[in-house]
């Protein structure tokens, strides 16, 4: 997910308040998870627009169940006086290297080549009203 093709939205305040200077998150791995929605402000990591949501039914194959331009991988939005972050990545913030063919890579929010790291700290700061 980047910027770029829209997946990381930089006018959510979880984004878009940092307290260092650090650069503007540029890709974040969201590697697997549901597609949920609440209001499209709430969108942290938005879905492309007319996203579809498949079911399968009772003989096996596959129907589209509705499709959204609101769709989103992680929502963040005030709740009363507190303020609540849902993801639907379980991964999204964990440490994990896969050893493929002999060859160690790093998953998530260790590897190098992504900022899933600077959006955990990032979440926690919004959700802590630090930022």
């Amino acid at each position: 997910m980047t910027p770029k093709n829209g997946m990381i939205n930089i006018n959510h305040p979880v984004i878009a308040s940092r307290l260092s200077n650090e650069i503007m998150p540029d890709t974040i791995k969201f590697l697997c998870g549901a597609a949920i929605f609440r209001n499209p402000e709430d969108n942290i990591l938005p879905f492309p627009k007319n996203t579809i949501n498949f079911t399968t039914t009772h003989d096996g194959s596959i129907d589209i169940e509705e499709t959204s331009d609101s769709y989103a991988g992680m929502i963040g939005f005030n709740f009363g006086e507190g303020r609540v972050i849902i993801c639907t990545d379980q991964g999204i913030f964990r440490s994990l290297d896969l050893l493929i063919d002999g060859e160690k890579i790093p998953v998530t929010i260790h590897d190098p080549e992504c900022d899933n790291a600077d959006l955990f700290l990032n979440s926690i700061r919004w959700l802590a009203k630090l930022q």
